[in-house]
């Protein structure tokens, strides 16, 4: 069942399921005077390397699972996951800018696919959205690409396109963090992620630690699909090369 599910979800599905010396929680500085879109826009995420560990809660149309996520990254280079259910480990993927490799260890298979080419699921990605993503950090965005905005009393609101799809982003109105972002595509995919429990990870950079996505399918025929994936993270560190590799075992079969 769950082989079906990371069928059907193709990429969308491994950026969101992949599948430290603790740092203190510090409390988000919140300034009685309102951002604007600009301070929004300039939050700085700098980082070269990036390093998490998170319990991670799947819950679908068909099943539920639990398990770990360990989650390695070289920023505008390669993603690296591994996702582990009761200690064991059940699958590994690799995501590059051109390519994804995809480990499944407990039916003893792999495959290799370019990046562009798991589109034909339905749904528009590319590496630099998995990044943002898989990092709780905002997506990149262009100015002159804001296509509305709205100011309220605790938020600002964008609408913009990001890889084909119409994003409305939700920004605490006093400290500039992403709270919430709903998506959707001209056919049947829609869905939203949210962002809670900010933390400092180093002098400038908050990052959440608790993250949930949700993500619907409709069709024709009322075979309707709901997925939902919550990640609540323990630990998260940046700037601390560690190296990004998969091995795929001789005995392993190659599908799709």
């Amino acid at each position: 069942m769950a082989d079906s599910i990371v069928y059907r979800y193709g990429l969308l599905l491994f950026i969101l399921l992949g599948l430290f010396s603790c740092k203190s929680k510090k409390e988000i500085l919140i300034s009685a005077d309102k951002k604007s879109i600009t301070d929004i826009l300039e939050v700085p995420h700098d980082y070269s390397w990036y390093e998490a560990k998170a319990k991670i809660k799947l819950e679908s149309s068909q099943e539920s699972l639990k398990g770990t996520l360990n989650l390695r990254m070289r920023r505008d280079s390669a993603i690296l996951m591994a996702v582990k259910k009761i200690g064991i480990e059940g699958g590994r993927t690799l995501i590059t800018k051109d390519s994804v490799t995809h480990i499944d260890r407990i039916n003893h298979n792999y495959y290799i696919n370019h990046i562009d080419n798991l589109k034909s699921h339905g749904i528009s990605l590319s590496y630099d959205y998995a990044q943002t993503i898989l990092s709780g950090t905002s997506p990149i965005i262009n100015q002159g690409a804001i296509i509305d905005s709205i100011y309220t009393q605790d938020k600002i609101v964008i609408k913009t396109m990001i890889n084909d799809m119409l994003h409305e982003l939700s920004y605490d109105i006093h400290t500039g963090l992403l709270t919430r972002v709903s998506f959707k595509d001209n056919f049947s995919l829609s869905g939203s992620w949210t962002y809670s429990d900010y933390r400092l990870v180093s002098e400038k950079i908050y990052l959440p630690y608790q993250r949930i996505f949700q993500i619907e399918t409709f069709s024709k025929n009322n075979n309707d699909e709901k997925l939902i994936l919550e990640l609540n993270f323990s630990n998260i560190e940046i700037d601390s090369p560690k190296p990004l590799r998969i091995n795929i075992p001789d005995s392993y079969n190659r599908i799709y």
